[in-house]
């Protein structure tokens, strides 16, 4: 309050007393004592007011408490102390007041309680004085002589300037950008982080730790600047897949700074990124650069082109007519990798459009784009099976595993089940005895295509699923199913009423042939979802306490990892270009996930307990 009656250079005898007055009107009875702030500041301190009595409203005004005195009066102004060295005659009430942050020492003894105006700003210019005697020797001259307000008679203007020594200023105000406003609060007194801490439970204030000053956000790792094209994609990749990630407007900045050191490749990584991100603009923003750059794009800037036609809904055939026309301009036929982009399906319901309303046809509204139908399905397989990519005779044999899943994938998608189930046991047959480790995962993408849940669920659609598993599993005994195959089995008993029924033993088989590690965080969700739908109340509890046992040692791995690598951010070994993971994480979903279920738990279990006890079980899905 000192600050701000000092830099707005008005009286201070009429700025505390405007104040008091403004807060007499509103009900000081009902002010609950302040609580003691570390350190004891005098502005910490809130005031304590004598509880009224119901015969004070009984009382005349003259007993129960002092008339209000008028601003300015004379009677007000006679009351307050004088200082014993001040000759007579050159007394002037009003002045300005130090800014030393010395006046806010917390060996200030605050206000006891608030009486009347008079006695209240007695007792404040008291609690000055004390604290004038740690400041500078000519301060008390300057507050009273220097810089006087004085009482103006009736009729006399008031003046608008008061004259401040500039020796009486603290730091703050000569460096401060508003004077207007108070310089930034004690850290360690306001607010009280401490008493804060003290007041939270312990499961939560172990975790919290308290920072005075201001929060400085962590900055990404430095990088040397390139020297060549290596160097320029190396940096980008080390900027985006490093925590604190940077914005895909920064990565693009840093490679323009960089001309002569962009090639193909760096292009390609930004675009990717962009794609992943849905920046479309972005995207053709990076394409026409690289064509006034005069970069030539490769097979795999030809694929990302299809991609980005396919999703901003310029159209398939558009596509289809751009890249075929290329490829006759080649004399050569198109690339695999390519004609496998043409496979992709655009993402149902994330696409909308201007379109004639239905309505009104005179206006346009955004509309969604509908999903694709079957028979275009149909069609686009027709047109590309009858141009087949160019394949050299030596690549038949190391035809990427990626073919074989679009070819499946449209094949299930347009209804056509069987022959997807024989493309992929001729596969199978195909591999040799003893599986590499690299065809694992390769071979669970495809059969994860077959175990996809279509628009009817139910017992019998699971029961084919599983079936179906358990043949293509006995053609590979050594595929390793994950925790993905395990789910998407479950799936198919999100409907039915008894699902967990079904579920539970197929876990149990899973874990007891593959090990714990085909259940997981979704699994156990899952699990516990179909356990809440059926009425299993106890097994939905088992569930859910183990996922917080796995969540706690989860967090204590998480925190011993982060101190073992934390100088180890430089390395770039082992990670992937373009993992989704370390691109578009989506962290935190399965969390909200896990949250939303046990606000599930927690109803039905309120709901049983209505009606009776809720039996818990010993121990869960681990």
């Amino acid at each position: 309050m000192l600050h701000h009656a000092t830099r707005s250079a008005t009286p201070l005898v009429g700025a505390f007393t405007t104040i008091l007055e403004a807060a007499a009107r509103r009900a000081w009875v009902r002010t609950k004592p302040g609580r003691a702030y570390p350190g004891g500041t005098a502005r910490a301190q809130s005031s304590v007011v004598e509880p009224r009595t119901r015969d004070d409203d009984n009382r005349p005004a003259a007993e129960g408490r002092k008339q209000r005195v008028p601003r300015y009066s004379r009677s007000f102004l006679s009351q307050l102390p004088i200082p014993k060295d001040t000759p007579e005659g050159s007394v002037t009430y009003g002045g300005c007041s130090s800014l030393h942050p010395e006046m806010h020492s917390p060996t200030t003894t605050p206000i006891a309680r608030v009486l009347s105006l008079p006695e209240a700003y007695s007792a404040f210019l008291e609690v000055d004085d004390a604290r004038s005697s740690a400041l500078c020797p000519h301060e008390r001259t300057c507050c009273v002589q220097d810089a006087p307000v004085r009482a103006r008679s009736p009729g006399a203007k008031r003046a608008l300037l008061t004259y401040i020594s500039p020796e009486c200023l603290s730091d703050d105000d000569f460096t401060a950008i508003d004077p207007g406003l108070d310089p930034f609060p004690d850290a360690t007194t306001d607010p009280p982080w401490q008493e804060v801490l003290a007041s939270l439970p312990e499961s939560i204030s172990a975790s919290l730790t308290v920072h005075y000053g201001p929060y400085e956000p962590p900055l990404p790792a430095r990088r040397p600047n390139p020297r060549s094209a290596t160097g320029l994609y190396r940096n980008l990749l080390f900027f985006r897949i490093s925590r604190p990630t940077l914005s895909l407007e920064t990565l693009i900045d840093y490679h323009g700074a960089f001309r002569e050191y962009q090639t193909t490749r760096s292009f390609n990584l930004l675009i990717t990124l962009a794609l992943r991100l849905v920046r479309y603009g972005t995207a053709r923003a990076l394409f026409r650069d690289m064509q006034a750059r005069g970069t030539p794009p490769d097979s795999f800037t030809r694929q990302l082109r299809v991609r980005l036609l396919l999703r901003d809904g310029t159209g398939w055939h558009t596509a289809w007519r751009e890249q075929f026309m290329h490829a006759q301009d080649e004399n050569r036929g198109m690339p695999l990798s390519v004609w496998l982009e043409f496979f992709a399906v655009e993402h149902n319901y994330s696409l909308r459009r201007w379109r004639h309303s239905t309505t009104q046809p005179s206006e346009r509204e955004l509309a969604v784009v509908p999903p694709v139908e079957f028979k275009t399905l149909e069609k686009r397989h027709q047109i590309l099976m009858q141009n087949l990519p160019t394949i050299a005779d030596n690549h038949w044999t190391r035809i990427p595993s990626r073919a074989i899943r679009q070819i499946v994938r449209i094949l299930i998608l347009t209804n056509h089940r069987e022959h997807a189930i024989t493309i992929t046991s001729f596969l199978f047959r195909l591999l040799p005895e003893k599986l590499p480790p690299r065809w694992n995962q390769a071979c669970l993408d495809i059969v994860h295509l077959h175990m996809l849940p279509g628009p009817r669920r139910g017992l019998p659609h699971y029961n084919f699923a599983r079936k179906l598993f358990f043949k293509l599993i006995r053609l590979r005994p050594d595929l390793q199913p994950s925790a993905t195959t395990l789910f998407l089995l479950m799936q198919h008993l999100k409907r039915s009423t008894n699902g967990i029924a079904m579920a539970q033993p197929l876990v149990y088989h899973f874990v007891a042939r593959w090990g714990h590690r085909v259940v997981d965080d979704k699994v156990r969700r899952l699990l516990a979802s179909l356990a809440i739908k059926g009425g299993d109340l106890r097994v939905a509890d088992a569930v859910d306490r183990s996922q917080k046992a796995v969540e706690e040692a989860r967090q204590k791995r998480a925190a011993e990892q982060s101190l073992k690598n934390e100088h180890q951010h430089d390395n770039l070994s082992g990670k992937r270009a373009f993992s989704a993971a370390l691109a578009f994480s989506r962290r935190g979903e399965e969390g909200w996930q896990w949250r939303l279920l046990r606000r599930r738990l927690w109803q039905a279990m309120q709901k049983r307990r209505s009606r009776g006890p809720v039996d818990v079980a010993d121990g869960g899905i681990g």
